[in-house]
């Protein structure tokens, strides 16, 4: 089974059984205490081309409220239609973080990439995009909808459909072939939309491949520049932190970790505290 690493961060088991039911509801049961805000910086992209969406969860009610964590992925999926049918992601479930405490009218706030779902994104088209959201671990009959927001794929040109078949390519190859891949894509068609994904495609094969010296290399100067949404960089620092950890360099790994404030990379630091603890005592 071909491993796909831009979700090596968090994905554990395919499944959430609630929300995909829920999917197929013309609207989520509205929780009485909180609310979902969605937006999107752009309503217009390109075939292939990632995107990244805010979620605001608000407090609605006049006490605190323990409620699920957006960024645990485990309680969270899109609801993407087009034409008046419902565009099947790939759904995932992933080791639920710690539950977060919303005090009165307090907002969570959380970005999530349209490829975690959709990891060849979107064909050309017209798509109306909502999420589903389980606020209650304990009861997953419980489901709240976000607004919707209306998002236009439009087509590739011929020099982005070369880049998005090479990517493609990349997706299907293995082992030393992907890595190969990698490396000749971002050699002819560095600073391309897929660039980000490609990087991290490659750094997770690094990982594997126990080349942990080279993960860093990956990225440089240059990721930046290929316009990384802020779960890639987040995905990048763990994985630049997981090759410090595997050489024995847990004191440098965390920091790296520590550069981004998504609610799993602050847990995970946790764990690698708990395990670094008992080497200064």
């Amino acid at each position: 089974m071909k491993k796909r690493f831009v979700l090596v961060a968090v994905v554990l088991v395919l499944s959430s059984r609630a929300l995909l039911s829920a999917q197929d509801m013309p609207g989520g049961q509205e929780g009485p205490n909180v609310k979902l805000e969605l937006s999107c910086p752009r309503k217009e992209i390109v075939a292939g081309e990632n995107v990244a969406f805010r979620l605001t969860l608000r407090n609605l009610s006049e006490a605190d409220l323990e409620v699920s964590s957006l960024q645990s992925l485990a309680f969270l999926v899109p609801r993407v239609m087009s034409a008046g049918e419902l565009v099947r992601p790939k759904l995932i479930k992933v080791k639920p973080g710690p539950s977060v405490t919303l005090a009165a009218g307090e907002a969570l706030e959380a970005e999530v990439d349209l490829c975690t779902w959709f990891p060849r994104s979107l064909h050309s088209g017209s798509f109306q995009v909502s999420f589903l959201y389980g606020p209650n671990r304990g009861n997953r009959d419980v489901v709240v909808q976000s607004n919707v927001i209306n998002l236009e794929v439009g087509p590739r040109t011929d020099d982005q459909e070369g880049a998005y078949q090479e990517f493609l390519a990349i997706l299907r190859a293995s082992g030393d072939e992907a890595v190969e891949k990698c490396k000749q894509f971002l050699a002819q068609r560095k600073g391309s939309m897929f660039d980000a994904r490609v990087r991290l495609e490659l750094a997770g094969r690094y990982l594997t491949k126990k080349e942990y010296e080279k993960v860093k290399e990956v990225f440089g100067s240059e990721f930046s520049q290929g316009s990384p949404t802020s779960v890639e960089v987040a995905f990048k620092h763990y994985l630049v932190g997981r090759s410090l950890r595997a050489q024995g360099k847990l004191a440098e790994a965390i920091p790296e970790l520590e550069k981004t404030d998504a609610r799993w990379a602050i847990h995970e630091v946790e764990s690698w505290r708990r395990e670094l603890q008992p080497r200064q005592d």
